[in-house]
C-alpha cells in the first residue's frame, strides 16, 4: 500500500485530499495520513492532519484484525503501527 501511495502521490494535490476527506471514515483518514507521512509526502499529509483536528478520533490499529504486539500508538495520529511500512521503488 506504501508504495502504491508514493508512486500516486505525483498526481495528487493537498487541497484535492482536504476535499476529500469528508466523504470517509475518521480512521480511513488517520491511517491514510500516517502512511503519507511514512512515505515522505509531509505535504499530503498535513490537510489530513488539520482536518482530524476537527473532529474526534481514537487510537485504531493501521491495519484491522491484527494484533498490535508492543508497540504504542502514533501521537499525531492515533495510529497503533502493527505492521511494518515499507516503501519499494
Amino acid at each position: 500500500m506504501a508504495t502504491v501511495l508514493a508512486e500516486l502521490s505525483e498526481k495528487l494535490t493537498p487541497s484535492a485530499l482536504a476535499k476529500l476527506a469528508d466523504f470517509y471514515a475518521v480512521p480511513d483518514v488517520q491511517r491514510l495520513g500516517y502512511l503519507f507521512e511514512k512515505v515522505g509526502e509531509h505535504d499530503l499529509a498535513r490537510p489530513l492532519a488539520e482536518w482530524l483536528e476537527k473532529h474526534r478520533y481514537r487510537q485504531v490499529l493501521l491495519v484491522p484484525g491484527k494484533p498490535l504486539g508492543r508497540r504504542s500508538a502514533n501521537p499525531k495520529w492515533r495510529i497503533l503501527p502493527n505492521e511494518r511500512v515499507e516503501v519499494d521503488l
